[in-house]
């Protein structure tokens, strides 16, 4: 018998239902800092951690969680996993260089690598946008 007779026993919300894309998603990062994706400039992994750039701060931030759980979270959004080691914010992109796999530049003048396997998908992006 359930405990409040004016709400019935199976009104938990149905946890696979998907979420409102129209909401932009917030990042929770260590210490309950509270980032909107879009200062997101990359994502570096580090084994089990993840190195993260944020616009604005003058250090990485490295936080305990795999680099594929952030590609989950920012899919849909202006984010490319580049490579094995990437996920870069493609509004953050100022330019590429060719090769035989090529690099990524980004506004501040960083240079992030692109994996031969990650290139076509890259490619596709920058001529979408």
């Amino acid at each position: 018998m359930p405990k409040n007779p004016d709400k019935p026993a199976n009104s938990y919300p149905d946890r696979n239902v998907q979420a409102d894309n129209s909401i932009s998603p917030l990042l929770t990062l260590p210490r309950g800092v509270v980032i909107h994706p879009s200062k997101l400039i990359y994502c570096m992994a580090a084994r089990r951690y993840t190195w993260l750039c944020i616009d604005g701060y003058q250090r990485l931030i490295l936080v305990c969680k795999h680099i594929g759980a952030y590609e989950k979270s920012l899919a849909g959004l202006s984010f490319c996993r580049i490579h094995h080691h990437w996920i870069v914010n493609m509004t953050y992109v100022s330019g590429y260089i060719i090769g035989r796999t090529g690099q990524v530049i980004l506004r501040n003048g960083k240079l992030l690598p692109v994996s031969a396997r990650r290139k076509k998908q890259l490619l596709q992006t920058l001529d979408y946008l």
